[in-house]
């Protein structure tokens, strides 16, 4: 179902004159949760600051996830990113700590319709190579 209302929503995004931006600033605060690349299970915080013109910025913190088995190190980076009809894509920006050998990945989920404030975890893709999905719920 929630693969269903990604590629709608994609479609959405690649019709032109369909794709508007969402109030994003109910998306604002601390989400916490993990993802899955090539390195494994991956401890994940985002910082979010969602504005009323549907873009988003932050930070995406990584680590070792918290119930995972991989020696992963901690690494840290800015992200923009925008809401349209419910889909949030996120793309790193600069790093703040880079681990060796590590690369920023993107997330695409889909954040459903309306207050964004009344939602308390969204889940999808990871964009990236070797890559999979994440989870995250809101903090506070």
């Amino acid at each position: 179902m929630r693969l269903i209302s990604i590629l709608a929503a994609l479609f959405i995004l690649a019709t032109p004159g369909l794709a508007q931006a969402d109030n994003a600033s109910g998306l604002s605060g601390e989400w916490v949760g993990s993802y899955v690349c090539n390195q494994g299970k991956t401890s994940l915080n985002l910082l979010l600051a969602g504005e009323e013109d549907g873009t988003v910025a932050g930070v995406f913190t990584f680590g070792k996830a918290r119930d995972g088995d991989q020696k992963v190190p901690d690494g840290s980076y800015r992200f923009t990113g925008t809401v349209r009809n419910g889909l949030l894509r996120l793309q790193g920006e600069t790093w703040i700590t880079r681990p060796d050998r590590y690369e920023m990945v993107g997330l695409l989920g889909f954040v459903g319709f309306g207050d964004f404030e009344a939602i308390d975890g969204f889940s999808g893709q990871v964009l990236g190579e070797g890559c999979k999905t994440f989870t995250v719920k809101r903090t506070d």
